[in-house]
């Protein structure tokens, strides 16, 4: 600590919501010493929003940023505190739209986390001739009907493909991209976008499996087919594809022993690039699919390093090999809104605002007054065992209160990552919704 201490004259921390407990007590004694430097030649400054707390499930601590304040400020004025609530970023319909909904947040949001977020919140503005001049905000209600054959969540889904279709923002030279709150929403709607606008480009950010489309899944189908003749699934999975035609893919074909002697002798790499160009010839592939077949043959090259061609080993590891994807302007960017925090787009559909709200089910955690250290640590306890104990609800009521709070953090943040239209897609609550 203390040849850190020598070194460093001026801390400068970012971010500063997202920071943990143990990440302030590592170096809360190395501030004290700048902070009470008295002949004022070392500085300490630190930004952040806590409005944009979203990663308190990975430890983040916003209540940090007013108790550090409060604790160096105690007994004279140690920390200027300044306020920035002009926006670089988005449109002034957009940032009216902001204002509008989080300016007076009813109570149904969570009593707890709305006096929180009011103690905090000032209406924002925006920096007049740096950001769009012109701009677009729209909320799109969409009717509940039971009688629909899909769920609210596709429909909403794809409702925001097709929306993105019809204002083409790439044709247009523009960024485009739909925030989900979590990466299997994120895996459906890049899915839903594939199979209705095939022609569109889309990235699905993070990491995502190889076999997640229908032509590496058949090219595995067949490896399988041939390893295992008898597996009827995989061979009624050929039947219906296009490898049907011109092949005999009955009970007593001879050839799944003809793949066995192909993979044995020419690898599995010069095998799968042979039958992916027979599926070229019978179907155009998508660009997606033509990506997704090289990262298939790029493991079938790393595979034949083995001399052991072992095919039920390959099919296994092929069907769980996952790859970071990532995306460029060129395309609609598919993400959660985690992965977009400090990112814009000129375009930002939301339909992924409904559906969440169930109890935390971790663990139920006591802190000490300012939140720098818990004082216990407990099974998640069901809320109504909770009531007999006045610790244990007063624990679990200040846990869903912080749960409420970081649910608005998140729809801040996605709504703040547009620049130049913002559209918020929901199903209208039934009757008995307290939504």
């Amino acid at each position: 600590d203390y040849r850190l201490d020598a070194r460093l004259d001026h801390w400068l921390l970012d971010e500063f919501q997202d920071t943990s407990t143990l990440q302030w007590l590592v170096m809360s004694g190395l501030i004290d010493e700048v902070v009470q430097d008295h002949e004022q030649r070392r500085t300490f400054f630190y930004v952040g929003d806590v409005k944009q707390a979203i990663y308190a499930w990975r430890g983040g601590n916003a209540e940090l940023f007013g108790h550090i304040l409060d604790h160096y400020n105690r007994a004279k004025p140690a920390i200027k505190l300044e306020y920035s609530n002009v926006s670089y970023r988005s449109a002034r319909p957009i940032i009216d739209t902001v204002n509008r909904v989080f300016r007076n947040l009813p109570d149904k949001a969570g009593a707890g986390a709305v006096k929180q977020w009011t103690a905090a919140w000032k209406d924002h503005d925006c920096a007049d001739g740096v950001v769009p001049a012109t701009g677009y905000a729209a909320w799109i209600e969409q009717a509940k009907d039971a009688s629909e054959d899909e769920d609210a969540e596709t429909r909403r889904f794809q409702a925001a493909v097709d929306l993105v279709a019809k204002v083409d923002p790439l044709g247009k030279g523009l960024s485009a991209a739909i925030l989900t709150r979590g990466n299997d929403e994120a895996r459906a709607l890049a899915e839903i976008m594939r199979a209705r606008h095939p022609h569109l480009p889309v990235a699905l950010e993070g990491r995502s499996q190889i076999a997640d489309n229908p032509a590496v899944s058949l090219l595995l189908n067949l490896l399988q087919w041939a390893s295992h003749p008898s597996d009827t699934l995989a061979r009624r999975f050929l039947q219906m594809s296009p490898m049907a035609a011109g092949h005999d893919l009955g009970e007593t074909s001879r050839l799944p022993l003809q793949i066995l002697g192909e993979v044995q002798g020419g690898g599995f790499l010069r095998t799968l690039s042979a039958w992916a160009n027979v599926l070229q010839d019978r179907v155009a592939l998508t660009d997606y699919e033509r990506l997704r077949i090289r990262q298939l043959l790029e493991l079938a090259s790393a595979a034949d390093a083995d001399p052991v061609r072992d095919i039920d080993r390959f099919v296994d590891q092929a069907r769980e090999a996952s790859v970071e994807d990532t995306a460029s302007r060129r395309a609609v960017r598919i993400m959660t809104v985690h992965k977009s925090k400090g990112l814009d787009f000129d375009m930002v559909v939301l339909p992924d605002l409904q559906g969440r709200g169930g109890p935390d089910t971790g663990a139920l955690v006591q802190w000490n007054a300012d939140r720098s250290s818990p004082e216990w640590i407990l099974q998640y306890v069901n809320k109504t065992l909770a009531t007999f104990d006045p610790r244990l609800s007063r624990c679990l009521e200040e846990a869903e209160t912080r749960r409420q709070y970081e649910d608005l953090c998140v729809l801040y943040v996605a709504m703040t990552r547009a620049a130049r239209a913002l559209y918020l897609l929901t199903t209208s609550p039934g009757p008995k919704s307290v939504a």
